[in-house]
Formats: C-alpha cells, structure tokens, sequence
C-alpha cells in the first residue's frame, strides 16, 4: 500500500513538474525571443549611436573650422599691425594721403555712442586691407564649408569695428551687431589672463533651429592688447543630421548642460538639465523615454547633445514585437495543450488506473478476507505461507508434515494445478493453484476447498444415480412388459374384429362388431399415445431419417381420413405447391403421425365447412398447414395446448374423448426433427397448425413439357383454391384464365367446381370437375368429363400428363392412375411361427383372408423343422417366444442360407426392438396389433421385393 501511496503522489508531483517544465520552456522561450528584441534594440542603438557620431563630426569639423579660419585670421592680423614702421618700433600708421577706408572691403562702424571710428581705423587701412585679402582667398577657397558670416575686427580703444561679411547671419546683421556690442562689454572688462585664450559663445538665431557660433580672440601688439578679431560661423542644427528619416531633436549645451540651441522644442531643457556632466555620455533619460548621446564641441565649451524618442526606435520594431508576443503566445498554447494532452493520455490514466489498483488491492483484500474459501499464497521454492485469510490459515494448520511436503513438491513440480487433501481430521480438502510473481519472488496462489459436504453429496448423488438407473430400467422393462402385455390380448380382439366383419353377418351383427371394433382401435390409438409419451420421455423413441417423398405422406394422409371427411359431409383440399422437392430426408413415419393426429382434431371438431392441407417451401424450410373451419380454440388454452395430458374445458371436453396426450407428442416429435410447431386460433371461427421442417437432401419435381402452352379456364369458387389450381397451371406452363371460357377463347381444358357450367362444354374441350364427395381416383364419367377428388388436388400434374396422352384411350368409367394391385400374391405359402395359440390361429385367418397358404410352428425350434421339411415363400414369426425366440430363428435361418422375407410381430413398444430385428437378419418389424390392410401391404411388398430379386 505504502507503493501504491508513494507511487500516486509520484505520479501527482511529476504532473506538477511537467507543468513546470511546460512553464520552465516557456519562460526560456521568452527570454530567447526578449534577449533577441534586446540584441536587436542594441543593433539599432548602435547604428543610430554611429549616425550620430557622424552627424556629431560634422558640426565638430565646422567648429574646428571656425577656429582654424579665426587663429588663421588672428595670425594675420597681429602681423600687419604689428609690422615695423620706418621710424622705429611703432606700430605702422601711415597718417599721409589716407584712402578712404571702405576701399579696404570692411564696413566701419561704431560699437559705442561718441566713436570716431573713421580715424581710429585709418592707421590700420594696410592691415585691413591684407586681412581683406586673406579672407577673399579664404571665402574663394573654403567660406562655403566654412558658412562663415561675418568676421570682425574691434579696437580696443575706441570700440570701433570693421565687419567683413561673408554671408547673412543667422542672427541678422542688426542681430550680430547687438550679440558683438553686448560682448565687448565683458570682453573689456576681463583681466588679461582671461584674454589670452579664445572666447566662444552662441547665440540663437532667428529661424529655426539656427544661430551663430562666435569665437574671439585678441590681437596684440608686443604685450599690449590692441584689438580683438570676431569670427562669427552660422549653424544649422539640422544640416549635420544624417540619421535618415528618424526623427531627431539636436542641442548645444555648455558645460553646465544650459541649453543655448535647440532644433525643436525648447520644453526639454528639464532633461538636459539632468544628463550627466560628463564631456561624452549616450543612453536612456527620463524613464527610458529618449535615448540620449552627449558629446564635447572642441575647442569650445559646448556640448551637442542628441536626443531620440524611444517609441520611435519601438515603432520600428513594431511588427517583430507583435510576432515576437504572437510567437510566445502560440508557443504557450501550445505547450498548454500538449501538457493537457500529455496529461490526458498519460498522467491522468496513470493516476487512474493507480488509484484503480489500490482500489482494486484493497478490494481483493476484502474478497480474499471475506470469501467463503481459503486463500492463501505460498512461496514456490519452499511451500510457506506469505499471505493467507483466515480460512486457508485454519485449513493449513490442520496439514500433516507430510501434506505440506507434498503440496510444496506440487508446487515446484507444476505437473498439475489442483490436488484432493485428507487431513488428519477426515477433512477433505480441494487445493486448486497457479503460478504467479508477488513481492519479487515466485508464488503459487492457491484456493482450498472444504469438499466434505461435496464427498458427501456426490457419493448421495451416486446412489440416487444408481436407484434412478435402476428405476429406468425398471421403467422401459415396465414399458416392454405393458406393451406386449396389452397389445397381444389387444391384438386378439382387433384382429378377430376385422375377420369378423369379412363374413356375412346380419344387419343388427355387423352394427354390432362395428362398434366394438371402433372401441378397440380408439383403446389402440390411446395405449399407443401412452406408450409413444412414455418412449419420448425415456428417450427410447428415435427418429429414423430417409429420403421419402413429401406428396406420398399427403397421399398417405387423405386416403387413411377421406372417408370420414366425406361421412361428416365436410371437404378436404389436399394442397402441394410446386417447390416442393421430390424427396427429401426425413422420417415420414412420425410425420405422417404428427399430420394425422392434427389432421384428426381437425376433422373431430369441424361440423360445418372444410378443412385444407397445405404444403410449400420458403427459405429452406418445408410448411405444412392444416386449417379448418371448426370451433376454435380460446387464446389462454392455445398457450396451454401442448403441455401433456392437457385438455380444453367445458363443452368440449365432454363431447370428445382422449388423453391429452396427441398434441404434445407431435410437438416433441417435430422438435426432434428439428421443427417447430405454430398455432392460430379464434372461438368459432377455426385453428390453423403450421408445421416447419428443415429440407435436406432435397431433389425438385420434373415437369411435363407437353402442357406448355395449353390453355385453361379454372371456375372455382373457392378463392383459396382457385389461386392454388391458376399456381399450379403457370408452373407447368400453361395459359390460364379465372374467366368462364368462350368460343373465341377456344380454351382446352376447364377445371371447375361448378356443376352449372357443364352443359357449355365445347367440342374437343376436356372438362375436370372437383367434387368433394368423391372418395376414389380421378374417371371419366362421360365423352370428355373427369371427376375427382378436392382431397387429391395435389395429384393434378399426373392427371394432366395421363389425361392428354394420345396413347392411352380410357373407356368410360375407367380411372386415371391405377396401377395393377402390388399385393395379389395369392398361392404364397407362408409361415407363422407364434408361442400364443389364439395368435397362431389369429395370423393364420387372416392370411386365409388374403388368399395365402400357411402353416404354423409354436416355436423357433418348431419353425426349424417345418421349414427342414417344405420350401416356404415368408416366415412370420413372433419375437418372445421359448426354447429359440424370433432373433436366434432368423440368425439361424441367415446362417444356413435362407433368401425369403423374413417379417418379426412384436408386441413391444420400444424403438430398440425394430432394431434388433433387422440386426438379426429379418427384413421388417410389425407391432401388435396389425390390421388385415397393414399386414396386405406389408407382406405384397415383400413378397414383390423377393419375386423381382
């Protein structure tokens, strides 16, 4: 258990860590796609850091520029006010015939109120004009690149300027003027020191993202500071820009991060305020808001700063962030859906079918504790108990030393997987086991019975076996006794009966003998339903399976009950369809039983109307139906109809007697046939039984090609009937019409019912009436009219086949199918051998009856010396009899070679005595009691069978 435990809650935290791992994958694959974002982020950081460093040179290279035109233009400078005059060490000033000083390209004016700046910068006319001339040179070679404005040239003295211009200022030339003016005021009030490096500022100009950068320097003479040299340069901040299409604000700061000019929007001076004071910095300000770079103007002290929107470098990466985020997105359902899957498939069958195996453990547990049996496992290499219930802990206690050795030899041996153990206290023990592995070792798990009470029963059961076998035999030596007990005196009444009414009796004599002779066959056929019953019920009655033909039984059938039909005055139609075959295998013995006890009820309780025996085919199955117009039977007694001994109450039961025992015998007779037996059934109206057998071995009726193509007219009312007459017409080919025939129909044969009809017969026209009152076979009754039977409407093929044969003229009054009698064999001698004297005498009358000769013998021994004596043509010989019975005669007779018919009379009902017959040697068995027609037929066939061999 602690496995199981240990194993679910393994399984619990491996569904947790896959989850994990689904989670851990996940996040992994986040920082891949952030630290590609990130790489990316850097890439374009980079790229914009170069640009921006190339931008950044460029206004770097115009700062240097400016300060290369103003050391040059310094330079220059000094050395024309500082050339020797021819006097001596001054300062040239040539105060004869001066030029005017706008020859020189400078524009004088005054920077303070009061100046006479004509004549402070006539001393200078030289100079300025050299300078004049060093700046045409420049402003032909480099002022485009340059951009320079202006260049001015202030006294110190007097505040007087001369202005070179160049190109317009950015700042206007009102504008300069006023940024100069407000220069020179600081410029001349610094000390020396301060004087002697370069002094820059910058101012914004009027336009956009332009100003002016100013660089001053001074001029000196010896050590004297005599002038200033201004150069001012105009900036565009955009025009250094080579960043493309990105959106950049551009500034120029000092070194405390003051804003002096700014391309766009002045509102970010917070901002710059705040960037570090490092001469050269580049990252994220403001939150990460703008991406900043910071870098040192030389030689001045300025710095440009740079500044780009970080939504603008987002924005370009817009479309990778969404498939990035997509991306993740897919790969996280992903991943949650092959983690459900993973867990749907593996995780939770698993955790199932381990909490169904603890479940199932411990329900074998309660089982095994609670089952009304031992049991118990035992380790295989030495026989111990690992794990018993209480039961099989009590039974193996109770085991010898030497049961234990033998049950663990069993064991090892695997010979066989149960075994019976006597234990020391007569406890009879069953011990049944298979082999297995439990804990990791081989075990035999094993099941221990007490099977005391099982001895004990069985050994009960033995004996009632025992006593029912006894009592079966019993029961069929009861059964042969009765039999032949009761059919022989049976026999001696029957027989001397139907002798009797062979002889010329009196009127008020033979209604007499007729009687009893009804009584008796009734006493026969309720001895023989008893003894059929008890037969089934022992399983001593057998089907015997032949091939025999269906329309035969039919014939049987109607001539055995027609005469009584026709005595009640009712019709019976005698139906056979088409496909039904030829022959068949079966046993028409007990069909021919079943059909005639049905047939029997029918006929006993139809008062009015008819009754049709129908046969037909239909999936491999042979139908036989019998329906009658009779009282009907109830629905609650139809359920019942087949239980034995059963009998329908009231009225009806008075007026027929029987035993209840008819229908249930015909049912187990078509059961055993593999049939079965169906019933419909309405008060007054009448019942239909449907018999239905399996058809095997069957072989399909041959019909006559000469009736192909001849025309009939069937006129019978009955509707039935008629359908089954038009049926049976179109299977032989014939043209058939329902409608009384004409003279332009000139229709050839006319098969009605309707004697009204007859006097419309035309010429070469045959007729065939049915009649239901006709008991023989079909005649001719005059020049082209035939009467038969409705009972033999099956036999109408054969009928039209004989009727149109040119070759067979029939007189009239002659019937159609009538065949010379198989059974006059008058002149046969024959021998009755019988052990019962009124028997003897019995056989020997009515073979007188039929015409043969006979002698007799009381026994087989006595039967041996008649026939030593005199050739005999039949033995007829009883089959109980003393000194040498009927088997031991006709073994004896065989072996000395004897070929005539030898026929066994018994009057035991058992089926097992026909067969012992004809394994003695005989070749038919008649039961006691036999009738003069049965015992004609019997031995005419025999005695032809004999004659034709």
């Amino acid at each position: 258990m602690k496995y199981l435990v240990s194993f679910r809650t393994a399984l619990r935290v491996s569904r947790y860590l896959f989850r994990g791992l689904a989670v851990v994958i996940w996040l992994v694959g986040i920082l891949i796609s952030l630290f590609t974002l990130t790489q990316v982020l850097h890439e374009k950081e980079n790229r914009l850091r170069e640009q921006l460093f190339s931008s950044f040179s460029q206004t770097q290279s115009r700062f240097t520029h400016l300060a290369e035109a103003t050391r040059g233009l310094k330079y220059v400078a000094e050395n024309q006010l500082n050339r020797p005059t021819s006097t001596g060490g001054e300062v040239a000033k040539d105060t004869a015939n001066v030029p005017v000083l706008n020859d020189t390209g400078a524009a004088i004016f005054s920077l303070s109120v009061g100046a006479d700046c004509q004549q402070t910068f006539s001393p200078w006319r030289n100079a300025l004009a050299t300078l004049s001339q060093y700046l045409h040179m420049l402003d032909s070679q480099y002022a485009s690149t340059y951009e320079l404005s202006n260049i001015y040239l202030v006294d110190q003295q007097s505040s007087c300027a001369g202005n070179f211009m160049f190109n317009e200022s950015s700042l206007g030339q009102a504008g300069s003027k006023t940024i100069l003016r407000d220069h020179q005021v600081v410029f001349q009030s610094a000390n020396d020191d301060a004087l002697r490096n370069p002094l820059y500022w910058i101012a914004s100009g009027t336009a956009r993202a332009t100003g002016s950068a100013f660089m001053s320097m001074p001029i000196y003479s010896g050590t004297q500071r005599i002038a200033e040299i201004v150069v001012e340069q105009n900036i565009r901040l955009d025009d250094g820009l080579v960043v493309g299409n990105i959106p950049i604000e551009s500034f120029i700061t000092d070194r405390n991060n003051r804003l002096l000019l700014a391309n766009n929007d002045w509102s970010l001076q917070s901002i710059i305020s705040s960037l570090p004071s490092s001469k050269q910095w580049f990252g994220y300000v403001d939150n990460y808001r703008y991406l900043v770079l910071k870098n040192s103007l030389t030689p001045g002290p300025f710095n440009m700063v740079y500044l780009v929107s970080t939504s603008i470098l987002f924005d370009q990466m817009r479309l990778m962030l969404l498939n990035t985020l997509l991306l993740n997105l897919f790969t996280g359902l992903f991943l949650i859906c092959l983690t459900l899957m993973f867990e749907k498939r593996m995780f939770v069958p698993a955790f199932n079918n381990a909490l169904r195996l603890e479940e199932h453990e411990q329900f074998n547990r309660k089982i095994v504790a609670s089952a009304p049996v031992g049991i118990c496992i035992l380790r295989t290499s030495d026989g111990s108990n690992i794990l018993s219930n209480e039961l099989a802990h009590n039974y193996l206690s109770v085991l010898t030393p030497e049961d234990r050795v033998r049950i663990g030899e069993i064991i090892r041996g695997q010979e066989v997987n149960f075994m019976d153990v006597l234990t020391a206290s007569k406890t009879n023990l069953q011990m049944s086991f298979v082999h297995s592995r439990y804990r990791n070792e081989d075990v035999a798990i094993c099941v221990l019975i007490d099977v005391s009470a099982r001895v004990m029963m069985e050994k009960s059961l033995q004996e009632i076996a025992d006593s029912a076998e006894q009592a079966s035999q019993s029961k069929s030596m009861f059964l042969a006794t009765v039999s032949h007990e009761l059919r022989t005196p049976l026999y001696g009444i029957i027989g001397n009966l139907d002798l009797l009414q062979t002889r010329e009796l009196p009127e008020n004599i033979h209604s007499l003998v007729q009687g009893m002779n009804n009584s008796s066959g009734l006493l026969l056929k309720i001895i023989n339903d008893i003894l059929d019953f008890s037969k089934i019920e022992s399983e001593q009655l057998k089907i015997s399976p032949v091939s025999f033909s269906p329309s035969e039984v039919l014939s049987h059938v109607q001539m055995n009950y027609l005469p009584l039909v026709i005595r009640k005055r009712l019709t019976l139609w005698c139906l056979v369809e088409a496909d039904v075959p030829e022959t068949m295998l079966g046993d028409p013995m007990r069909l021919q039983q079943v059909i005639s006890n049905i047939l029997s009820n029918a006929i006993k309780f139809t008062h009015t109307g008819g009754i049709i025996l129908h046969l037909w085919c239909e999936n491999g199955y042979l139908y036989v139906r019998i329906r009658d117009t009779g009282i009907g039977i109830r629905q609650r007694d139809v359920q019942q109809l087949f239980d034995p001994f059963f009998q329908v109450e009231g009225k009806v039961q008075r007026n027929f007697q029987g035993t209840g025992l008819g229908l249930a015998i015909c049912e187990k007779l078509i059961n055993m046939m593999d049939g079965d037996i169906t019933v419909l059934s309405e008060p007054d109206i009448g019942s239909e039984f449907t018999l239905r057998l399996p058809i095997w071995q069957a072989s399909s009726q041959q019909n006559d090609d000469d009736l192909r193509g001849r025309t009939a007219a069937v006129v019978i009312a009955n509707r039935y009937f008629s359908d089954y007459i038009v049926r049976r017409l179109q299977a032989l080919g014939m043209e058939v019409t329902t409608q009384p025939p004409t003279v332009e129909q000139g229709i050839e044969l006319v098969i009605t019912d309707n004697l009204a009809l007859l006097p419309h017969r035309q010429p070469k026209q045959q007729w065939i009436i049915f009649s239901a009152l006709h008991n023989d076979k079909a005649i001719r009754t005059t020049e082209g009219y035939w009467l038969t039977s409705t009972a033999k409407a099956y036999q109408l093929p054969q009928l039209l086949t004989q009727l149109w044969q040119s070759s067979h003229q029939l007189t009239k009054g002659e019937q159609l199918g009538m065949m010379p009698s198989r059974n006059d064999q008058t002149g046969h001698l024959i021998l009755v051998v019988d052990d019962h004297p009124i028997n003897r005498l019995l056989l020997s009358e009515q073979l007188t009856t039929l015409g043969y000769r006979t002698r007799t013998a009381k026994d087989g021994l006595d039967a041996l010396e008649v026939l030593s004596i005199g050739d005999i043509d039949l033995v007829l010989t009883d089959i109980n009899m003393p000194n040498l019975d009927g088997y031991g005669l006709a073994r004896r007779l065989r072996g000395d070679g004897y070929r005539h018919p030898i026929i066994g009379l018994t009057a035991n009902a058992l089926a097992k005595e026909q067969q012992q017959c004809l394994a003695a040697g005989m070749d038919d068995c008649l039961s006691k009691p036999i009738t003069l027609e049965e015992l004609q037929q019997a031995l005419g066939e025999h005695l032809v069978n004999a004659e034709e061999e």
